[in-house]
């Protein structure tokens, strides 16, 4: 598996974000305080202006609807939320409109949404987004429309939001695999990833042990699959972080029930996001 590194900065004062990846293009920041933000293509030097924010970015998750973000009818759909996800907010933005918009949801009397922090898929023409209870919502860019699913449910039906240290605690992550939507907890290195994929007949989430011989490339920033890895490289979980020497890529092995290498002492880029150029996911650092 080829690991491809990526520099942004021009001096050692530079800080540069990144926010999160699709099609070989790059949505990044300038500064973590900056509302200011960009598209990059790194293999092309191509460059997307997005509208500026009226607040620091504060994001939990970002993506758009086309392969090419310098199409017209390219939509770029943020979400975020409270801790205790009563209160969300959907925005959005086209190009030609002066700044983005945002619609702010809240659900006092029902079931509260707290929005998982990595980036949403775009599946059948919808933004899923992935809460830290196990939950889906939705945003339909074509009826400009924010659901959260009565269905799946929840994977933690119990949860005490406000915790550190709660059941629900976990790194969360949603990807799309052969046609199907698979989400992945993981708690800590003690503890293997548990693994779903979304059961659309019955709208539920089904425990697998297996992905089928794929890959899975997991970030906060983005995440991808590879359904028919290089010989050797399947039913793992890669993850953006390497041993100490920098040799190894860090993978949990779904075979083997082992994360290879040991989880602790392991190096993680402190700027980098996973990139797919020509469909092989590489990752981008600073």
């Amino acid at each position: 598996m080829h690991v491809e590194t990526f520099d942004t900065a021009e001096n050692e004062h530079d800080e540069h974000i990144f926010r999160f990846s699709k099609d070989g293009w790059v949505a990044m920041s300038d500064s973590s305080d900056i509302d200011d933000m960009y598209i990059i293509n790194p293999f092309t030097g191509d460059i997307v202006e997005m509208a500026i924010l009226d607040w620091e970015y504060n994001f939990m998750g970002l993506s758009w609807s086309s392969m090419d973000p310098e199409s017209p009818d390219c939509i770029f759909f943020a979400v975020n939320s409270r801790q205790d996800g009563k209160a969300v907010g959907a925005l959005t933005w086209r190009h030609g409109e002066a700044k983005w918009f945002e619609r702010h949801l809240e659900y006092y009397e029902g079931d509260p949404f707290p929005v998982a922090y990595n980036n949403h898929v775009l599946f059948r023409d919808k933004f899923y987004c992935l809460g830290r209870k196990g939950n889906l919502g939705t945003f339909d860019p074509a009826r400009d429309t924010w659901t959260i699913l009565e269905k799946p449910n929840p994977i933690h039906v119990e949860m005490d939001l406000e915790g550190d240290h709660h059941e629900g605690r976990e790194f969360c992550y949603l990807v799309e695999l052969r046609g199907e939507l698979v989400s992945v907890f993981m708690r800590n290195a003690d503890q293997p990833p548990r693994v779903f994929k979304l059961n659309e007949e019955e709208m539920a989430w089904m425990e697998v042990q297996e992905i089928g011989g794929a890959a899975l490339f997991l970030d906060f920033r983005v995440s991808y699959s590879m359904a028919s890895p290089e010989a050797g490289h399947g039913n793992r979980i890669y993850f953006p972080s390497y041993s100490e020497d920098g040799k190894q890529a860090a993978f949990y092995d779904m075979e083997t029930k082992a994360y290879h290498p040991s989880f602790y002492g392991l190096k993680s880029p402190l700027q980098c996001v996973w990139v797919v150029p020509n469909l092989r996911p590489h990752i981008v650092s600073k």
